[in-house]
Parts: C-alpha cells; sequence; structure tokens
C-alpha cells in the first residue's frame, strides 16, 4: 500500500483522514441552510442562460 506524505515529508495517519475538519452547520461560518430568494428564475431561464454562456452568446 502507498503511504500518503504531508507536505512536510511525514507520513499521514489513516486515521486522519477520517476525521471531519469542517462540517456544516446552522450557525457560524459555514451555515448549512442559507436561505436565497431567486426571484423568477426557473429551470428553463436557467437552462438557457447555461446553453447562452458555453456558446458565449450572452
Amino acid at each position: 500500500m502507498a503511504t500518503l506524505l504531508d507536505q512536510y515529508g511525514q507520513p499521514i495517519r489513516p486515521a486522519t483522514l477520517t476525521e471531519e475538519v469542517s462540517g456544516a452547520r446552522m450557525v457560524g461560518l459555514r451555515p448549512a441552510v442559507v436561505p436565497t430568494d431567486i426571484g423568477p428564475l426557473s429551470p428553463e431561464l436557467i437552462g438557457r442562460t447555461m446553453r447562452a454562456a458555453d456558446q458565449a452568446t450572452a
């Protein structure tokens, strides 16, 4: 099995890779839900906009 190394060349313990570092929360710096009013956007309008952007005709 290959060994992963950190930026200093030290081996990384496999157990470290399963630990949560920073999960989403309802409060704090990383909220899990952000209420956003999308106004008149519809799936059709979003699709048209994305196709136009893909073709550089926006």
